[in-house]
């Protein structure tokens, strides 16, 4: 009954702002949240300036969004979001519900440009690092997925969702390497590499990996077996810098990282000399093939 007095009134003159505000509290009271968005966009269309009009229409929104997305319609909730996010973008619980919206469709690419763009804006809390270490886990990428899980502990130290995966993750790394070192003593080198980069990628800040994937589990050099090339001095010479980096006071590491200059200065002394090696051969047997040697030509034919 209350919706037709506003009703009638409003047929009577349409300019009384406040009983669309009004009209638009009783659609709410009958849970039409359709009905009473459109009255309050009415009533904001007329008083712009009316920012308690425009916190009404937000809220409106986002309860109706959020029965729609109860209700599974991810795709119509999106919509509403999105519009009451675009009526007010300086709040963020909007954007977080598209988010939400997005990875129930999912439509990860999405949901993680848009992560990425609250991240950049620095708006970002615990919650949306975890929810884009989970798309990056689910996109294969431990790297991104660590990384991001330590920017939420940042935020939150105590965040019990965040520690737990992330300890997932450090279990999964010392898993991977103890399996590098079995295959690296059975002589598998090439699968134990890939089970140490898999360490390094789940566990990136532990310098240990970095040693192993250098020497190996036999303590010997077997990246260098694999391929002795210069390339490959310099990738090892980098997983030294950053062993290094995460552990300055390691002897170990300082003392290896110097034989491996050493290594890498005489690699390049041997390349260098090779090469002025092949370049006096070519210009010497061309010389030669072209000219011959006085003496031999007298005693030969001649001294017949």
């Amino acid at each position: 009954s209350a919706v037709l007095f506003f009703s009638r009134a409003l047929c009577l003159d349409p300019q009384q702002v406040d009983f669309y505000a009004l009209r638009a509290e009783a659609f709410l009271q009958l849970c039409d949240f359709s009905s009473a968005a459109q009255n309050l966009r009415r009533a904001y269309d007329f008083q712009p300036e009316n920012t308690k009009y425009l916190e009404r229409l937000t809220f409106v929104l986002y309860l109706q969004g959020q029965c729609l997305f109860e209700q599974c319609d991810f795709l119509d909730a999106l919509n509403i979001f999105s519009q009451a996010s675009e009526l007010q973008p300086q709040k963020p619980c909007f954007r977080y519900r598209c988010m939400a919206c997005l990875l129930a469709l999912k439509q990860h690419q999405d949901c993680l440009s848009l992560i990425s763009k609250e991240v950049k804006q620095g708006t970002a809390t615990a919650d949306v690092y975890i929810l884009r270490a989970r798309i990056h886990n689910f996109f294969q990428k431990p790297k991104h997925c660590y990384h991001d899980l330590r920017s939420a502990l940042v935020l939150d130290p105590k965040h019990p969702q965040a520690r737990v995966l992330l300890q997932m993750m450090v279990d999964q790394a010392q898993h991977a390497h103890q399996d590098a070192g079995i295959l690296a003593v059975q002589g598998k080198l090439q699968h134990a590499l890939q089970c140490i980069n898999t360490a390094i990628q789940n566990n990136p800040l532990d310098p240990r990996f970095f040693l192993f994937r250098y020497w190996g589990g036999k303590g010997r050099c077997w990246t260098w077996v694999l391929a002795c090339l210069p390339q490959t001095c310099c990738v090892v010479s980098e997983n030294y810098k950053q062993a290094l980096a995460l552990s300055p006071q390691d002897e170990g590491a300082n003392m290896r990282m110097g034989m491996l200059q050493g290594k890498m200065g005489f690699c390049e002394h041997r390349h260098r000399c090779a090469a002025r090696g092949r370049q006096w051969a070519g210009r010497g047997g061309g010389g030669a093939r072209g000219r011959q040697w006085p003496g031999r030509a007298g005693t030969g034919r001649g001294g017949a």
